[in-house]
């Protein structure tokens, strides 16, 4: 699938041409999968229409990780990370992310149905990654461990988008 799209990004500046309408999920028990990673895609055609137009990205510049087989279809978040051209000011958008996210409250309810409040510290931001969100650049972190979440921001890393929790309650 990698090959795919680089082979598609060097033939023409858009991968529009790529069907992703004429995909359909054929399982019912793995629809929820499918759903996701047809939403994926779309999110990753969206988000490279004008990255790969634009005169200011060098494709030839892509760098994949080793865990990137060709024996192996990636997972589609990866894909898109990976190949998601980088912001100018990660380092601005890192520090951002610090701030707005230390101290904040995450809500969830215990196994008794009662609210609960996860306070953000330093050391339960576990991972930080450039992430397509709805077709623009966003950053995915992961805050906690056995009572984590996936938080989705916004590129300048002030403004929370989307929040999963990752745990069962």
């Amino acid at each position: 699938m990698a090959l795919l799209l680089i082979s598609t990004f060097t033939a023409s500046a858009s991968i529009a041409g790529l069907s992703f309408p004429a995909i359909k999920p054929s399982n019912n028990s793995s629809s929820s999968d499918a759903s996701k990673i047809l939403d994926s895609i779309g999110d990753f055609v969206k988000f490279t229409n004008y990255g790969v137009s634009s005169r200011d990205n060098n494709l030839t510049s892509i760098g994949f990780p080793a865990e990137l087989s060709m024996s192996s279809l990636p997972n589609p978040q990866m894909l898109i990370s990976v190949m998601a051209p980088q912001g100018k000011s990660s380092t601005a958008s890192l520090a951002n992310i610090n701030k707005t996210l230390i101290g904040t409250n995450l809500t969830y309810t215990s196994i008794a149905g009662k609210p609960m409040n996860y306070t953000i510290t330093a050391d339960s931001i576990k991972s930080v990654q450039p992430f397509a969100y709805n077709g623009e650049r966003a950053w995915k972190v992961r805050v906690g461990e056995g009572m984590a979440w996936d938080l989705i921001m916004d590129s300048t890393g002030t403004k929370i988008l989307k929040t999963d929790q990752l745990f069962q309650t």
